[in-house]
């Protein structure tokens, strides 16, 4: 079993950057765990910090600009 940690960067940009969007809570990014299949892999964990709390709308797309990080760990068998 190999375990993939994805570099804790700003979550919006990954959460766009893979096909993701903030839900209308704008606490959680519909699609995010298709960064481990892109892999190969399957999701075992993720956590944001802080959560989002703007549910500010930019263009249409629910974006969070006051999260933290997002750090998203994948596993391979």
């Amino acid at each position: 079993m190999n375990y993939f940690s994805y570099p804790q960067v700003d979550a919006d940009i990954v959460c766009k950057m893979n096909g993701g969007q903030w839900n209308e809570n704008g606490n959680y990014c519909d699609g995010i765990f298709d960064i481990c299949e892109h892999v190969g892999g399957t999701k075992i964990s993720w956590n944001v910090t802080p959560e989002c709390e703007s549910q500010i709308t930019e263009a249409g797309d629910l974006t969070c600009l006051d999260v933290g990080l997002i750090h998203i760990s994948c596993i391979f068998q």
